[in-house]
């Protein structure tokens, strides 16, 4: 129970200080502190936002990788590295959940069929996708993914990364130069 609170209690500071770096205006791209600081507070390896494209694919959803983070011991495959703006394709399923507005969870081993082919390839074991809204409109996803071990993502953890979701869309909606890649 105390590790579980200490978990909790760390995911609180880093939203806490993840939003103030958002709302204060006084970084001019505050998005890669935000994801190092989320990242770190919750224990992941990589942290991410994807703009996602709804469009009519067959195949899968793709989206464009516009911020990266990863822990700096974190051994990352090719998939992680490299430039922003590089795209991926995602199940479609998860597209369509994402833009209902409900997030995505889970562990390797407990993906089956395309789901699982996605993580493999990415070199993911545990993933949380949530997504991002601007002006009531699905723009992408924000994500934390444990690239060595499989997790469950606490209530909190989820909960906070939701809230977070929420003030990037409000900041996206209110600084658009953020935008601007």
């Amino acid at each position: 129970a105390e590790e579980i609170a200490h978990r909790r209690d760390r995911v609180l500071h880093g939203f806490a200080s993840a939003s103030g770096f958002l709302l204060t205006g006084r970084l001019k791209d505050p998005i890669p502190r935000v994801l190092a600081t989320i990242g770190e507070a919750m224990g992941g390896d990589i942290a991410y936002i994807y703009e996602g494209h709804l469009r009519d694919f067959t195949a899968g959803h793709e989206a464009v990788r516009r911020y990266r983070w990863a822990r700096e011991t974190t051994n990352t495959s090719a998939h992680h590295t490299g430039i922003c703006g590089q795209g991926h394709h995602f199940p479609i399923e998860w597209s369509n959940r994402l833009a209902s507005g409900v997030w995505i969870s889970g562990c390797l081993s407990r993906f089956s069929g395309q789901d699982r082919a996605v993580l493999e390839d990415l070199g993911i074991h545990s993933i949380l996708l949530v997504p991002i809204f601007v002006a009531g409109t699905y723009w992408g996803f924000i994500g934390v993914s444990d690239l060595a071990a499989d997790r469950v993502w606490a209530d909190t953890e989820i909960e906070i990364l939701m809230t977070l979701a929420a003030t990037l869309g409000l900041v996206f909606e209110q600084r658009p130069e953020i935008l601007v890649f």
